[in-house]
């Protein structure tokens, strides 16, 4: 699934390690480009790849998010997360001359 809109700001960062190594995640604001735009938390995890600097480098800039979602249980209620695997800029192109 994906979302196109501005990444609006970075609001959580947390790191750590466990037996598989060093982890971190992050959560980002994005901003849907709609008529009444809508404001969208996404968590990055990251291990090996580099994705939060990846999402650092496009704070500010229009683009396409690519995410999964799911359900979890926490004490018999269930909660929805969006996790996002990708990103990718798609700020507009300058104008062309005529």
């Amino acid at each position: 699934m994906k979302f196109i809109g501005k990444l609006v700001s970075k609001f959580d960062y947390q790191q750590g390690s466990n037996e598989k190594g060093q982890w971190a995640r992050a959560s980002y604001l994005l901003e849907t480009v709609e008529s009444y735009p809508k404001h969208l938390a996404v968590k990055v995890i990251d291990g090996l790849s580099n994705r939060i600097a990846q999402f650092d480098a496009l704070i500010g800039k229009n683009v396409v998010v690519f995410y999964d979602l799911d359900a979890h249980e926490y004490q018999g209620r269930w909660f929805n997360d969006m996790t996002a695997y990708g990103i990718q800029s798609c700020d507009p192109e300058p104008p062309k001359e005529q």
